[in-house]
Protein backbone atom coordinates (compact mmCIF):
# COMPACT_ATOMS: atom_id res chain seq x y z
CA UNK A 1 0.00 0.00 0.00
CA UNK A 2 2.75 2.46 0.87
CA UNK A 3 4.67 1.54 -2.28
CA UNK A 4 1.54 2.31 -4.30
CA UNK A 5 1.28 5.69 -2.55
CA UNK A 6 4.93 6.51 -3.27
CA UNK A 7 4.56 5.56 -6.95
CA UNK A 8 1.47 7.75 -7.23
CA UNK A 9 3.21 10.70 -5.56
CA UNK A 10 6.10 10.38 -8.01
CA UNK A 11 3.83 10.22 -11.05
CA UNK A 12 3.96 12.96 -13.66
CA UNK A 13 0.23 12.52 -14.23
CA UNK A 14 -1.67 15.12 -12.24
CA UNK A 15 -4.66 12.92 -11.39
CA UNK A 16 -2.50 10.02 -10.22
CA UNK A 17 -0.33 12.34 -8.12
CA UNK A 18 -3.41 13.86 -6.44
CA UNK A 19 -4.65 10.36 -5.69
CA UNK A 20 -1.29 9.64 -4.04
CA UNK A 21 -1.62 12.77 -1.94
CA UNK A 22 -5.03 11.60 -0.75
CA UNK A 23 -3.66 8.15 0.08
CA UNK A 24 -0.87 9.78 2.10
CA UNK A 25 -3.35 11.92 4.06
CA UNK A 26 -5.38 8.80 4.88
CA UNK A 27 -2.25 6.91 5.94
CA UNK A 28 -1.17 9.74 8.24
CA UNK A 29 -4.56 9.65 9.95
CA UNK A 30 -4.98 5.88 10.26
CA UNK A 31 -1.58 4.16 10.16
CA UNK A 32 0.27 4.62 13.45
CA UNK A 33 3.25 2.72 11.98
CA UNK A 34 3.64 5.07 9.01
CA UNK A 35 6.77 6.72 10.42
CA UNK A 36 8.41 3.35 10.99
CA UNK A 37 7.56 2.24 7.45
CA UNK A 38 8.99 5.43 5.96
CA UNK A 39 12.18 5.01 8.01
CA UNK A 40 12.62 1.40 6.96
CA UNK A 41 12.25 2.26 3.28
CA UNK A 42 14.76 5.10 3.76
CA UNK A 43 17.23 2.59 5.22
CA UNK A 44 16.64 -0.14 2.60
CA UNK A 45 19.67 0.00 0.29
CA UNK A 46 17.92 -2.45 -2.02
CA UNK A 47 15.03 -0.06 -2.61
CA UNK A 48 14.71 2.41 -5.46
CA UNK A 49 16.50 5.69 -4.87
CA UNK A 50 13.38 7.65 -5.85
CA UNK A 51 11.33 5.91 -3.15
CA UNK A 52 14.07 6.35 -0.57
CA UNK A 53 14.52 10.05 -1.32
CA UNK A 54 10.78 10.65 -1.17
CA UNK A 55 10.50 8.77 2.12
CA UNK A 56 13.21 10.99 3.56
CA UNK A 57 11.23 14.10 2.63
CA UNK A 58 7.95 12.66 3.91
CA UNK A 59 9.55 11.42 7.13
CA UNK A 60 10.81 14.84 8.17
CA UNK A 61 7.38 16.37 7.55
CA UNK A 62 5.72 13.49 9.39
CA UNK A 63 7.96 14.06 12.42
CA UNK A 64 7.17 17.77 12.48
CA UNK A 65 3.43 17.14 12.25
CA UNK A 66 2.89 14.07 14.40
CA UNK A 67 5.77 13.54 16.81
CA UNK A 68 4.60 15.49 19.84
CA UNK A 69 1.16 16.67 20.86
CA UNK A 70 1.21 20.38 21.60
CA UNK A 71 4.03 21.25 19.21
CA UNK A 72 3.38 24.18 16.83
CA UNK A 73 2.75 22.03 13.73
CA UNK A 74 1.06 19.11 15.46
CA UNK A 75 -1.77 17.26 13.79
CA UNK A 76 -3.25 14.11 15.33
CA UNK A 77 -2.56 11.30 15.73
CA UNK A 78 0.66 11.39 17.75
CA UNK A 79 3.32 8.81 16.98
CA UNK A 80 3.08 6.02 19.59
CA UNK A 81 6.03 5.56 21.94
CA UNK A 82 7.02 2.16 20.55
CA UNK A 83 7.15 3.61 17.02
CA UNK A 84 9.25 6.56 18.22
CA UNK A 85 11.72 4.14 19.79
CA UNK A 86 12.01 2.12 16.57
CA UNK A 87 12.57 5.25 14.47
CA UNK A 88 15.26 6.49 16.87
CA UNK A 89 16.99 3.10 16.62
CA UNK A 90 16.97 3.00 12.82
CA UNK A 91 17.84 6.58 11.86
CA UNK A 92 21.53 6.63 12.93
CA UNK A 93 22.14 3.57 10.73
CA UNK A 94 21.09 5.63 7.68
CA UNK A 95 23.79 8.26 8.21
CA UNK A 96 26.45 6.12 6.50
CA UNK A 97 24.39 5.23 3.46
CA UNK A 98 26.12 5.12 0.08
CA UNK A 99 23.62 7.66 -1.31
CA UNK A 100 24.43 11.22 -0.32
CA UNK A 101 20.76 12.26 -0.53
CA UNK A 102 19.77 9.49 1.88
CA UNK A 103 22.45 10.60 4.34
CA UNK A 104 21.14 14.15 4.13
CA UNK A 105 17.52 13.03 4.66
CA UNK A 106 18.54 10.91 7.64
CA UNK A 107 20.47 13.84 9.13
CA UNK A 108 17.45 16.14 8.78
CA UNK A 109 15.24 13.51 10.41
CA UNK A 110 17.71 12.98 13.27
CA UNK A 111 17.73 16.72 13.95
CA UNK A 112 13.93 16.89 13.76
CA UNK A 113 13.50 14.08 16.31
CA UNK A 114 16.25 15.53 18.51
CA UNK A 115 14.35 18.82 18.71
CA UNK A 116 11.63 16.93 20.58
CA UNK A 117 13.46 14.07 22.32
CA UNK A 118 17.07 15.01 23.02
CA UNK A 119 18.46 14.59 25.57
CA UNK A 120 15.61 13.31 27.79
CA UNK A 121 14.19 10.61 25.53
CA UNK A 122 17.22 10.09 23.32
CA UNK A 123 20.17 10.19 25.72
CA UNK A 124 22.41 7.98 23.58
CA UNK A 125 22.12 10.18 20.46
CA UNK A 126 25.32 12.09 21.11
CA UNK A 127 27.29 8.93 21.81
CA UNK A 128 26.05 7.52 18.49
CA UNK A 129 27.02 10.68 16.60
CA UNK A 130 30.43 10.96 18.27
CA UNK A 131 31.16 7.29 17.48
CA UNK A 132 30.14 7.94 13.88
CA UNK A 133 32.43 10.98 13.59
CA UNK A 134 35.26 8.95 15.14
CA UNK A 135 34.83 6.12 12.65
CA UNK A 136 37.04 5.46 9.63
CA UNK A 137 34.00 5.44 7.32
CA UNK A 138 34.05 8.74 5.41
CA UNK A 139 30.39 8.40 4.42
CA UNK A 140 29.33 7.82 8.01
CA UNK A 141 31.44 10.77 9.15
CA UNK A 142 29.76 12.95 6.52
CA UNK A 143 26.27 11.87 7.58
CA UNK A 144 27.01 12.41 11.25
CA UNK A 145 28.53 15.84 10.59
CA UNK A 146 25.44 16.74 8.58
CA UNK A 147 23.26 15.78 11.56
CA UNK A 148 25.46 17.68 14.00
CA UNK A 149 25.42 20.84 11.92
CA UNK A 150 21.63 20.57 11.65
CA UNK A 151 21.57 20.35 15.45
CA UNK A 152 23.55 23.59 15.74
CA UNK A 153 20.44 25.80 15.78
CA UNK A 154 18.88 23.64 18.49
CA UNK A 155 22.05 23.82 20.58
CA UNK A 156 22.17 27.61 20.25
CA UNK A 157 18.50 27.99 21.11
CA UNK A 158 18.61 25.75 24.19
CA UNK A 159 22.18 26.24 25.37
CA UNK A 160 21.22 27.24 28.92
CA UNK A 161 19.24 24.08 29.63
CA UNK A 162 21.78 21.90 27.83
CA UNK A 163 24.93 23.14 29.57
CA UNK A 164 25.85 19.91 31.36
CA UNK A 165 25.20 17.86 28.24
CA UNK A 166 27.07 20.29 25.98
CA UNK A 167 30.23 20.11 28.08
CA UNK A 168 30.35 16.31 27.88
CA UNK A 169 29.43 16.49 24.21
CA UNK A 170 32.22 18.96 23.45
CA UNK A 171 34.82 17.02 25.40
CA UNK A 172 34.01 13.91 23.38
CA UNK A 173 33.72 15.62 20.01
CA UNK A 174 36.53 18.21 19.91
CA UNK A 175 39.38 15.71 19.27
CA UNK A 176 37.54 14.20 16.32
CA UNK A 177 36.55 17.53 14.78
CA UNK A 178 40.18 18.60 14.96
CA UNK A 179 41.26 15.40 13.20
CA UNK A 180 38.84 16.19 10.36
CA UNK A 181 40.21 19.73 10.02
CA UNK A 182 43.87 18.71 9.98
CA UNK A 183 43.35 15.94 7.43
CA UNK A 184 44.11 17.65 4.13
CA UNK A 185 43.91 14.71 1.73
CA UNK A 186 40.68 13.46 0.15
CA UNK A 187 39.59 11.42 3.17
CA UNK A 188 36.90 13.95 4.09
CA UNK A 189 34.86 16.03 1.68
CA UNK A 190 34.94 19.82 1.79
CA UNK A 191 31.32 19.70 2.93
CA UNK A 192 32.27 17.53 5.92
CA UNK A 193 35.08 19.90 6.86
CA UNK A 194 32.82 22.96 6.49
CA UNK A 195 30.32 21.39 8.83
CA UNK A 196 33.15 20.58 11.25
CA UNK A 197 34.01 24.28 11.45
CA UNK A 198 30.36 25.18 12.03
CA UNK A 199 29.88 22.58 14.77
CA UNK A 200 33.05 23.62 16.60
CA UNK A 201 32.08 27.31 16.42
CA UNK A 202 28.56 26.56 17.70
CA UNK A 203 29.78 24.45 20.62
CA UNK A 204 32.50 26.94 21.52
CA UNK A 205 30.01 29.82 21.69
CA UNK A 206 27.52 27.72 23.64
CA UNK A 207 29.88 26.82 26.46
CA UNK A 208 31.86 30.08 26.59
CA UNK A 209 29.56 31.84 29.07
CA UNK A 210 29.96 29.00 31.56
CA UNK A 211 33.38 30.05 32.81
CA UNK A 212 34.26 26.82 34.58
CA UNK A 213 33.15 24.69 31.61
CA UNK A 214 35.01 27.02 29.25
CA UNK A 215 38.21 26.67 31.24
CA UNK A 216 37.92 22.88 31.43
CA UNK A 217 36.61 22.12 27.97
CA UNK A 218 37.33 24.91 25.47
CA UNK A 219 40.52 26.69 26.49
CA UNK A 220 42.75 23.59 26.16
CA UNK A 221 41.74 23.38 22.49
CA UNK A 222 41.92 27.04 21.45
CA UNK A 223 45.56 26.97 20.31
CA UNK A 224 45.19 23.67 18.43
CA UNK A 225 42.05 24.80 16.62
CA UNK A 226 43.53 28.20 15.82
CA UNK A 227 46.55 26.54 14.23
CA UNK A 228 44.39 24.04 12.33
CA UNK A 229 42.03 26.71 11.01
CA UNK A 230 44.88 28.94 9.87
CA UNK A 231 46.48 26.00 8.05
CA UNK A 232 43.13 25.30 6.36
CA UNK A 233 43.04 28.86 5.00
CA UNK A 234 46.69 28.67 3.93
CA UNK A 235 45.95 25.45 2.06
CA UNK A 236 42.82 26.93 0.46
CA UNK A 237 44.80 29.90 -0.83
CA UNK A 238 47.18 27.58 -2.71
CA UNK A 239 44.36 26.10 -4.81
CA UNK A 240 43.39 27.38 -8.24
CA UNK A 241 39.75 27.84 -7.17
CA UNK A 242 39.06 28.98 -3.61
CA UNK A 243 36.00 27.72 -1.77
CA UNK A 244 35.10 31.10 -0.32
CA UNK A 245 32.25 29.66 1.78
CA UNK A 246 34.72 27.39 3.57
CA UNK A 247 37.22 30.22 4.05
CA UNK A 248 34.51 32.56 5.34
CA UNK A 249 33.35 30.04 7.94
CA UNK A 250 36.93 29.63 9.10
CA UNK A 251 37.56 33.37 9.33
CA UNK A 252 34.35 33.88 11.29
CA UNK A 253 35.48 31.23 13.76
CA UNK A 254 38.99 32.66 14.01
CA UNK A 255 37.55 36.13 14.52
CA UNK A 256 35.44 34.84 17.40
CA UNK A 257 38.43 33.04 18.95
CA UNK A 258 40.57 36.17 18.60
CA UNK A 259 37.89 38.31 20.26
CA UNK A 260 37.41 35.97 23.23
CA UNK A 261 40.92 34.51 23.62
CA UNK A 262 43.24 37.32 22.48
CA UNK A 263 46.00 36.19 24.82
CA UNK A 264 46.22 32.95 22.85
CA UNK A 265 45.17 33.81 19.31
CA UNK A 266 46.35 37.37 18.80
CA UNK A 267 49.71 36.93 20.48
CA UNK A 268 50.55 33.59 18.87
CA UNK A 269 48.89 33.84 15.47
CA UNK A 270 48.15 37.52 14.86
CA UNK A 271 50.95 38.08 12.36
CA UNK A 272 50.03 34.99 10.33
CA UNK A 273 46.36 35.99 10.30
CA UNK A 274 47.13 39.46 9.00
CA UNK A 275 49.28 37.93 6.28
CA UNK A 276 46.49 35.55 5.34
CA UNK A 277 43.96 38.36 5.09
CA UNK A 278 46.28 40.35 2.80
CA UNK A 279 46.80 37.25 0.62
CA UNK A 280 43.05 36.60 0.60
CA UNK A 281 42.27 40.16 -0.48
CA UNK A 282 44.71 39.80 -3.36
CA UNK A 283 43.02 36.56 -4.46
CA UNK A 284 39.56 38.13 -4.23
CA UNK A 285 40.79 41.03 -6.35
CA UNK A 286 42.15 38.58 -8.94
CA UNK A 287 38.86 36.66 -8.99
CA UNK A 288 36.89 39.88 -9.52
CA UNK A 289 39.14 40.91 -12.38
CA UNK A 290 38.48 37.57 -14.08
CA UNK A 291 34.72 37.93 -13.60
CA UNK A 292 34.51 41.52 -14.81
Amino acid sequence: MLTETLDALLSSVDGIRKHGEQLLIEAEQTDLELGVKLTRILKDEGGTIAHRQLCGILLKQYILNHWQNGSPNFRPPEVPDHAKMTIREILPDCLGDAERSVRASAAYAVAAVAAFDWPTHWPDLIEALVNAVASCNARLVHGAMHALSDLAALITERQNELQSVLERFSQALFPHLLKILVTHDDTYSVDTRKRGVTVFHTLAKSIFDNKSACKRTLMPWVASYSEALIVCVEAALTTSSIDFDFVLRILQTLSWLWEHFPQIVALSYGERLVGLLIHLLRRVTEELRIIF
